[in-house]
């Protein structure tokens, strides 16, 4: 097992005139409805989810202009993250998410992946279901609290200590590439720095 965190928008828009695809429905169903209700809402680009069937698209594979819409509309909707935040994916044979961000979990929650990697734990919060974690013998448990019908998942210890080293690297590409779009669009930088909290972690161990 090979594992990445993937640093991932989640978008929360809708619109009356689509309704979401009835129960159940098909992977191409699923990503044709949000097609329309981003096209509705004024993204000009086909977002690119990370697999089929994920409502996920990585931050940095995030095109300019479809870029530029969710940081005017997190500005206007006086937001305080923007809509996202990480999918620990099996990267073995393409890309398999196992476990991503929950409700009311945003990007500022990267000190919850970056404490598990550490055995800091002190709680791991990445919204609800909530989940608990044990390590032990190299591996991790991810024990749902919640949802007991859920199966618990197992990981690699080793492995995902290297998914977070790496997203360490990655973080502060992120921080440039919404600096570099926020700058050239004149956009409010102090609001914009506020979103990105969550890049300014202490990179010493990376």
């Amino acid at each position: 097992m090979k594992l990445q965190l993937i640093p991932v928008f989640e978008l929360e828009y809708s619109h009356p005139k689509i309704k979401f695809p009835e129960f159940p429905f098909t992977d191409e169903e699923y990503e044709n409805y949000f097609d329309q209700v981003y096209k509705l809402n004024g993204f000009v680009d086909k977002f690119q989810p990370i697999a089929q069937g994920f409502n996920l698209y990585s931050v940095l594979q995030t095109t300019e202009r479809n870029l530029l819409k969710i940081l005017k509309d997190a500005i206007q909707k006086n937001k305080n993250s923007l809509e996202g935040g990480f999918a620990l994916c099996d990267m073995s044979n393409g890309i398999n998410p196992i476990l991503t961000q929950r409700c009311c979990s945003d990007f500022n929650d990267v000190d919850s992946w970056i404490n598990l990697a550490e055995q800091k734990l002190k709680g791991f919060w990445i919204g609800h279901p909530m989940l608990c974690c044990k390590i032990e013998n190299d591996q991790i448990q991810f024990i749902e609290e919640e949802e007991e019908e859920l199966e618990d998942i197992y990981v690699s210890f080793s492995e995902f200590q290297k998914a977070v080293l790496q997203l360490k690297l990655e973080l502060p590409k992120i921080r440039e590439y919404i600096l570099i779009i926020a700058n050239k669009y004149q956009l409010d930088l102090s609001v914009v720095n506020q979103f990105l909290k969550f890049t300014q972690i202490d990179q010493n161990n990376a």
